[in-house]
Parts: C-alpha cells; sequence; structure tokens
C-alpha cells in the first residue's frame, strides 16, 4: 500500500504500491470505499502475529518451521513492521461495528515499530532457544537490489487517529509475545 520510505504512515498520505500484493490492497481498499464511502471501514494492518489453527502459518510458527528444519531464518535488519495479534484486530473491529462515526481507511498495529530481525531475536528468546537451536543471519535490504526494489524498508503507521477513538490499545510487542504458544508439532 505504502512505498515505505516516509513512515509513520498517516491515513491520508499518498499510497504508492511497490509490488503485486501492494497493488491489490489498494485496488480492494479503493472498490470497497467507493461502493459504501460513507460506511465501510477498511482496516489497514501490519504484519499479524498469533497462533494459527494448523501451527504453521504465522511469523512465529514459520521460525520455528525453519528452526526445526535445522535452517537458519534470514531476516532484514532494516526492514520495520508494527506486529500486532490477530485478538488485537479481532477487539478493535468489535468497537468499529458499533461505531457508525468510523469508517473510511483507519489504521491499526502493534504499538512498536520492530525490525524483522528484532522479531526474530525476540521470539527466539520467547520459546527458550539458543543461538544454536535457532540459529539467524541478518540480511540488510539496502545490500539486495531486488529487496529494495519490491520489499518496503519501513511500514510503521500512524495509530494515534484510531486509538484515541476506541477502547481497545495498541499492543506492545511483548504483550503480542505473551500470547504466543508452541504449536502441537514442535518438539
Amino acid at each position: 500500500m505504502f512505498d515505505g520510505t516516509r513512515a509513520p504512515y498517516a491515513v491520508g498520505d499518498v499510497r504508492r504500491a511497490i509490488n503485486r500484493y501492494a497493488q491489490h490492497k489498494h485496488e480492494a481498499e479503493d472498490r470497497v470505499l467507493a461502493a459504501a464511502a460513507d460506511r465501510a471501514v477498511v482496516l489497514r494492518l501490519p504484519l499479524l502475529m498469533g497462533n494459527s489453527p494448523g501451527g504453521r502459518r504465522s511469523v512465529h510458527e514459520r521460525l520455528l518451521m525453519l528452526w526445526a528444519d535445522g535452517k537458519p531464518a534470514k531476516l532484514f535488519l532494516d526492514e520495520i513492521r508494527q506486529t500486532c495479534t490477530s485478538d488485537s484486530v479481532a477487539e478493535a473491529l468489535v468497537e468499529l461495528c458499533s461505531r457508525a462515526d468510523l469508517h473510511g481507511a483507519l489504521h491499526w498495529a502493534g504499538a512498536e515499530p520492530i525490525s524483522r530481525l528484532d522479531i526474530g531475536r525476540r521470539v527466539r528468546a520467547h520459546f527458550g532457544l539458543s543461538e544454536t537451536q535457532a540459529p539467524i543471519v541478518a540480511v540488510a535490504r539496502r545490500d539486495d537490489p531486488a529487496a529494495q526494489a519490491t520489499r518496503q524498508a519501513d511500514l510503521s503507521l500512524d495509530l494515534a487517529p484510531l486509538a484515541r477513538e476506541l477502547k481497545t490499545r495498541p499492543e506492545t510487542f511483548d504483550e503480542a509475545l505473551a500470547k504466543l504458544r508452541q504449536p502441537a508439532w514442535w518438539k
């Protein structure tokens, strides 16, 4: 949706999709708002965390799968996101359903920007894994021309406008981590 060069992004900032996924999000957002601009909500979300039903879809689950296979996680040290859990999104959406005064494009995310590298390190620590058990290789987006062209550097969102309106508070990364559990397949 955004190009990742001018974070944190406000709701009204110019959208510039640099990859196909972002183009699809942009088009879908436009269609929803065109169909019901006076009542529709488009909730722009970050990288979601949580415990998936099968234990293989979420950020921490994918990291655990790599480590279970003896592979290192290659994580960008200069790619910033604001992770939040699906529980946090659900709470915000429930509140939004009762608020006819809130519509249009809105932002919801975790309370703090964090690099993908730090996400990996903190997930590893949360599950009590050593560097040997859960190797991480730090990679730099700035050193990879393909990543620069197709991956946004910083997708941090300005949460203040919506956060002021809701009782639900954006989660810290530690609050989100506390909700993560080992998938059933993890030994």
